[in-house]
């Protein structure tokens, strides 16, 4: 789970972050220089009145959904989700709202004048930025102490399929522990920024009395992203896994000579379906499976399930994903020094000054915004596609080994009577056959390792009632994943085909790494340099 919004925000207020410390003649903002005559208090009276007014939007659209699912007609898979694309936008809103009161209320500089007048709290790295986010993290948690109700209608309307299906039910947490798990669960990327951007202040600091600090700093980062797996396993609620198929799971890992440190139940009070996997390397990777993942699947499916986290590690995603987000982060340094350094260092326009360090800080904003949503966004829902394919090819192998012996049918897909997921059984699930009306039988291996795979991901969104047809920020949509394994496992030129897609990733993501490296480096060798008195 990475959430964007948290991401995108965390962006936005570390660029607005002054240039220098506070207090410093020199500190300026992300933004053009737009005077305000407002007071603090109003300031702060606008900024609670805006954040608190979407609070009460939500609140009103809970309830409009809780009423919705009162009513037994009501979709409740259609609810949930135009619930969801409210609390969606009701994030984006407090983020465009923070850019807005940081640069046109003169809430940063609010913020930094007064911290210039501490004495202590001017010191502690990222008092600012920590002051910024207040605001709309509150916002959020406000967000989630509506949407408490949306979620428990949600599973008491789901209570009665659960028991015909022969699934566990279970009470819904209380509200206060539903907005923590939904704090820690959301808020945990802060631990590890704050982490790493202390260490790097810190050794800063240290540079007028010890001018080899800067030679401690880079280890100490790595140190800092080592533990960072650690840190999450402890900020979520996280037990080991033990027993016969902790056991079936090791033995799939070791097959595929994938090392880690342990495997853990996510406890998340039997709300999440999902699994992940953390950590670069052997000592500090982690597998998490959720309770309500673990109580609602079968065996077979959790293993394809866990196939697919280990076809993370195996396929090296999540090295991927840092050269991806390191070469454009230094390729936008570039492009941002050959866009701003032709400009003056001061202009006016209109009565708004304008400044190179500003401008410099916007296009770095940008840059880094759009890649996330959109480029990181595209390569993670290519990597899942492969992650699946894994999954499908390893529950062929496996099959060949342990075949299914649940008695499979399939007349209701070859019938012209309702759609398969209506017409779909706990018999059926558990042999991994979920196949769209008119689909040939799998007559090999590979397509039924297809197949089970699929059950479980259609198992997972419908426990979840979540729309088969939504792609999320790193998820292709069910529809697509379970349309393109299904070809892939089908058509061996397909799957060529798949395989050289990929390649062509890969080789974008070097490229970009290296175009990056090349056009910053020297200027890294240089300062270094500076920094060391060499």
């Amino acid at each position: 789970m990475v959430p964007l919004h948290v991401i995108i925000l965390l962006i936005v207020v570390m660029y607005y972050a002054p240039v220098t410390l506070p207090g410093s003649e020199s500190a300026t903002s992300i933004l053009p220089n737009v005077p305000s005559s407002l007071s603090p208090a109003l300031t702060l009276l606008i900024i609670a009145s805006t954040h608190l007014f979407l609070v009460l939007m939500i609140l009103q659209r809970a309830r409009w959904a809780v009423r919705a699912l009162h009513n037994s007609a009501a979709n409740s898979t259609l609810v949930s989700g135009r619930m969801d694309k409210i609390l969606n936008t009701a994030r984006w809103a407090t983020i465009i709202f923070t850019c807005l009161h940081l640069s046109f209320l003169g809430w940063a500089d609010t913020v930094n004048n007064w911290l210039s007048t501490t004495s202590f709290l001017k010191e502690i790295p990222l008092a600012a930025q920590t002051i910024f986010l207040i605001p709309p993290l509150l916002a959020w948690v406000g967000f989630w102490f509506a949407n408490y109700a949306v979620d428990k209608a949600i599973r008491q309307r789901s209570t009665a399929y659960r028991l015909a299906q022969g699934l566990p039910t279970h009470d819904m947490p209380s509200r206060g522990a539903y907005v923590w798990m939904q704090a820690r669960h959301n808020f945990y990327l802060l631990v590890p920024v704050a982490l790493i951007d202390t260490v790097e202040e810190l050794t800063g600091r240290l540079q007028p009395l010890w001018k080899n600090s800067a030679a401690i700093a880079l280890p100490l980062l790595a140190l800092s992203l080592l533990l960072v797996p650690w840190l999450i396993t402890r900020i979520w609620d996280t037990v080991p896994m033990i027993g016969p198929l902790r056991a079936r799971l090791d033995a799939l890992a070791g097959k595929y000579r994938l090392r880690f440190r342990n495997i853990l139940i996510w406890r998340t009070h039997n709300a999440v379906t999902n699994a992940a996997i953390l950590g670069f390397v052997p000592r500090a990777r982690y597998f998490l499976m959720t309770d309500a993942l673990l109580e609602s699947l079968t065996d077979r499916q959790i293993e394809a399930v866990f196939a697919h986290e280990v076809g993370h590690g195996v396929r090296r995603h999540l090295w991927w994903y840092a050269i991806a987000i390191a070469g454009w982060t230094l390729l936008t340094a570039a492009l941002t020094t050959a866009i701003v350094n032709p400009l003056p260092a001061h202009w006016i326009w209109h009565g708004i000054t304008f400044d190179r360090d500003r401008v410099d800080m916007l296009v770095t904003t940008s840059m880094l915004g759009a890649f996330m949503f959109w480029g990181f966004s595209a390569i993670s829902r290519r990597f899942e596609h492969e992650a699946d394919w894994f999954a499908a090819q390893h529950m062929a192998g496996s099959l060949e080994k342990e075949p299914l012996t649940v008695p499979m049918t399939f007349d209701a897909f070859l019938s012209d009577g309702p759609l398969p997921h209506e017409s779909m059984t706990v018999v059926q699930y558990t042999a991994g056959v979920r196949l769209p009306a008119g689909a040939e039988t799998p007559t090999t291996s590979l397509s039924l390792g297809a197949e089970v795979f699929n059950s479980a991901l259609e198992s997972i969104v419908e426990l979840a009632c979540r729309s088969r047809q939504k792609a999320g920020w790193m998820h292709p949509s069910v529809n697509q994943r379970t349309a393109l394994l299904r070809q892939l496992a089908t058509y061996p030129a397909a799957a060529a085909a798949f395989r050289k897609r990929l390649t062509i990733v890969r080789v974008l993501i070097g490229l970009t790494f290296l175009a990056g490296l090349a056009t910053t480096l020297p200027q890294i060798v240089q300062e270094m340099s500076h920094k060391t008195g060499h």
